[in-house]
C-alpha cells in the first residue's frame, strides 16, 4: 500500500550538544519508505530506542526534497523500489549534497546489496528482517564515528 505524493512530513532539527543535527539532543532518524505499514513499523523501532523522527518520505524523490529541506539527520533508512527515484538514486543525490550522511539500506532484492555499500550505504538489511536485527543496525550505524 503506497501513500499517494504530496503526504509527507518534515520535521526540523535543533542543535544537539555533539553539533550533529538533531531534536534536542536525541538521535534523529529519517525513514524514505513507499510502504506505509513498514514505516509505522520503523517508526516503533526507533520511539522503542529513543529516537526522535527527523522527517518521513513515500518515495526517492520526496525524500530528496525533504534532505535538501532539513539538516542531516544522524541515520537514515531507505527502500530501494519506490516511485520517483529509486532508493539508490536518492541515496547517491543526498550523498552529493552532504557526504557524510550515514544510510541503511533495505531491500527483498538482495541483489542491489554489492552496489548500495560502494555507493555508500553503511549497512544493509534484506527484507523481511527481524525487528531486532533493524534496531541493532541502527543502534550500530549511529555510534560509527
Amino acid at each position: 500500500m503506497s501513500r499517494s505524493s504530496g503526504e509527507m512530513s518534515v520535521q526540523r532539527h535543533f542543535s544537539g550538544n555533539d553539533g550533529r543535527p538533531s531534536f534536542n539532543s536525541q538521535k534523529t532518524v529519517a525513514i524514505i519508505e513507499d510502504e506505509k505499514e513498514i514505516v509505522e513499523l520503523y517508526i516503533k523501532i526507533c520511539e522503542s530506542a529513543g529516537l526522535k523522527i527527523a522527517f518521513i518520505a513515500y518515495d526517492g524523490g520526496e525524500g530528496l526534497e525533504a534532505f535538501r529541506r532539513s539538516l542531516c539527520p544522524d541515520v537514515i533508512l531507505i527502500d530501494h523500489r519506490m516511485p520517483a527515484l529509486t532508493g539508490l538514486e536518492a541515496m547517491k543525490a543526498m550523498l552529493e549534497i552532504e557526504p557524510c550522511a550515514r544510510f541503511i539500506f533495505l531491500s527483498a532484492s538482495d541483489e542491489i546489496r554489492n552496489e548500495s555499500l560502494a555507493a555508500g550505504a553503511r549497512a544493509f538489511l534484506k527484507k523481511p528482517s527481524r525487528l531486532s536485527e533493524i534496531k541493532s543496525t541502527i543502534m550500530k550505524v549511529l555510534n560509527e564515528n
